[in-house]
């Protein structure tokens, strides 16, 4: 069995690659694409990889499961060896994951199959377009209040879109133009 600590950042990530022992095989700084990930990788057979989770961490699981590695998602709260660290490098980062999992001491979070990862990407996506809409609503009612208007209802009715248009204010117009679009 071989040990893999990946220190993955957004352009670049920085991997060792470590016998049971401890003794290190292979290690190198690639770009952070799948291509890069597969050469770096390849050959190496019965490989656990650790890694941190991050923005990126997706297709990187997908990419090495393909290829059959296991991978092991260290929890990001409860990996204290690597942010407690007194000397902090990406090479370090890198070998303390390795040498975490090659000990069984790497304390891992679930891993979401791809499906649900997508899941998840389309509710933070509604979550976050709610959230957009919401401060749109909330500035119309400031231009509102600004200008003394009163408004009754709900004012982003059909009917009241239409009211809206009517006072003709740039401000609730470029608003409402996002809104529509």
């Amino acid at each position: 069995m071989l040990y893999a600590g990946m220190d993955v950042h957004k352009k670049f990530c920085q991997i060792i690659v470590c016998t049971k022992e401890g003794e290190v095989i292979r290690k190198g700084r690639i770009k952070t694409n799948e291509k890069e990930i597969r050469e770096f990788f390849c050959g190496l057979k019965n490989v656990k990889v650790a890694m941190e989770a991050s923005a990126n961490y997706s297709y990187i699981v997908d990419a090495l499961a393909k290829e059959g590695y296991e991978i092991l998602m260290a929890h990001p709260l409860k990996t204290r060896a690597i942010a407690e660290a007194k000397i902090k490098s990406d090479k370090i980062d890198a070998k303390i994951l390795a040498d975490l999992a090659r000990g069984n001491l790497l304390p891992t979070s679930w891993i979401p199959p791809k499906e649900i990862r997508e899941l998840r990407d389309l509710i933070r996506q509604r979550i976050f377009l709610v959230k957009q809409r919401t401060k749109l609503k909330n500035k119309i009612h400031a231009e509102l209040i600004k200008r003394g208007i009163e408004c009754r209802g709900n004012i982003f009715t059909k009917a009241g879109k239409e009211w809206l248009h009517s006072l003709k204010i740039p401000a609730i117009e470029t608003y409402l133009s996002i809104m529509e679009n």
